[in-house]
């Protein structure tokens, strides 16, 4: 697991050790999210990377154009925020893989 945050060091980091996945936490998707997505998937060592972004743009349009940028799924932060502190509170003490993921938190920061 690695965090970085900013658009030059998610390239970096993805091609010197390229993940299978890459969380792409952002407040919209805007230029800069764009700008990295089409940086990975143009790039033939990183073009197989599941992006898949993180935010609470309330834009359909620009949610819908993540897909035009290889991203392979928009995650709603507040419903996984919501999932994840529901799921930690589960009888047993064993959480959920939404709620294992929000406290491993992002991998990639794109922006601020």
């Amino acid at each position: 697991l690695r965090q970085v945050s900013s658009e030059e060091e998610t390239i970096a980091a993805a091609e010197a050790d390229p993940p299978d996945l890459i969380l792409l936490a952002v407040e919209q998707f805007d230029t800069a999210a764009m700008r990295v997505c089409h940086r990975l998937k143009k790039r033939p060592q990183t073009r197989h990377i599941a992006l898949v972004v993180v935010g609470q743009d309330q834009a359909l349009a620009r949610r819908l154009r993540a897909f035009e940028f290889g991203v392979v799924d928009y995650i709603d932060r507040s419903l996984w925020v919501r999932r994840s502190c529901c799921s930690d509170q589960r009888p047993g003490g064993h959480p959920s893989a939404a709620g294992t993921a929000a406290a491993a938190g992002p991998t990639g920061r794109v922006g601020g």
